[in-house]
């Protein structure tokens, strides 16, 4: 090997010795709020309590760029990649994360990704800038970040296609894993699928303050030969009270004739829903004192959730809002001959 040969072998070792490596493990490194002295470190196989000195903290995690990592300390919280890299961290009411080495960091490019979909001027565009991380970010936590962040805004074809694309490990996520799980619920409960039964042991009343509790299944309506509207709502939604009117407006054209509404309260205290249904006139069965998890049945991602079932207990139709409530029951009591 030539002289010159050599210079340049020994130029690029030097090189490459010099480039920054994502490591086998994750320095996480950083501040507490003011006044503390831990912080709770959980995920990736972590359920640490980590003592700080001197409003500091520092500890070495393995590396894993599917999962996250998220820390609490007092009020303050924050979630992060073990990238590999070392990670600095203010702790305080609005908690940042910085590596080291930002041109090889996970973490940065979440960063970046949450100031990009944060800049979006549409929900439109929004959803594109995730989509396309996610397209890119398929076998990483970027990618899951992605499509926890915009689902909201994806109809259905398009959250199957994401979780298509997602590997194993990134949809293993707990918040990924949810979603999927509602996902297919969403699919089994989708329309001409048959109703999903449930119990609820609403409070009907007070007596000496009290709870009188009356036990409701969904079959004691659905089924039986009668139209239902399903109606998952909460008190306090602005949403889910904008659909009241819509609801009245149904239930006053078609309540006789052979329509009955079933409003379940999510997220509330019976007084709390028992109130405000009350001063809504929602003089239908209004139930309350809901399970969440009646919301995994019908695989509901937000509230409100409205869900049409045919005379036989099939399901009409799911998820309609506004004026579209209204038409619908004027289509299926036109079809019906009511």
């Amino acid at each position: 090997m030539s002289r010159a040969s050599k210079l340049i072998c020994l130029a690029a070792l030097a090189c490459a010795a010099c480039t920054p490596r994502v490591k086998d493990v994750t320095v996480l490194r950083g501040e507490l709020p003011s006044g503390l002295d831990e912080v709770e470190i959980h995920g990736a196989a972590l359920d640490t309590l980590l003592k700080g000195e001197d409003g500091r903290f520092e500890i070495e995690i393995p590396t894993n760029p599917c999962t996250l990592v998220r820390l609490v300390s007092g009020p303050a919280q924050l979630a992060l990649v073990p990238d590999g890299t070392v990670l600095e961290i203010v702790l305080c009411d609005s908690s940042t994360v910085s590596s080291r080495t930002p041109s090889i960091s996970l973490q940065e490019k979440l960063n970046s990704l949450l100031r990009t979909l944060a800049l979006a001027e549409t929900q439109e565009s929004y959803k594109k800038e995730a989509i396309s991380a996610i397209n890119a970010n398929s076998d990483n936590v970027l990618g899951a970040a992605a499509f926890q962040a915009a689902c909201f805004l994806m109809d259905d074809a398009e959250i199957g296609q994401a979780l298509r694309t997602l590997s194993p490990q990134a949809r293993s996520l707990e918040s990924v894993a949810l979603i999927e799980r509602l996902y297919n619920a969403r699919m089994e409960t989708s329309e001409g699928c048959l109703y999903r039964d449930f119990r609820v042991k609403s409070v009907s009343g007070f007596d000496y303050g009290i709870p009188v509790y009356t036990r409701v299944s969904l079959s004691d309506y659905v089924g039986q030969g009668q139209f239902v509207l399903l109606y998952f709502w909460n008190s306090r939604d602005e949403l889910s009270l904008e659909q009241i009117p819509y609801l009245k407006e149904v239930w006053k054209k078609y309540g006789k004739k052979g329509l009955q509404i079933v409003s379940v309260a999510m997220y509330d205290t019976p007084v709390e829903a028992m109130y405000v249904a009350d001063e809504q006139g929602m003089d239908w069965v209004a139930l309350n004192n809901a399970e969440d998890k009646l919301l995994d049945l019908y695989g509901a991602l937000s509230l409100p959730l409205t869900v049409y079932f045919a005379p036989d207990g099939s399901i009409l139709n799911r998820d309609l809002l506004g004026e579209d409530i209204v038409s619908a029951a004027d289509h299926y009591f036109s079809q019906a001959g009511k």
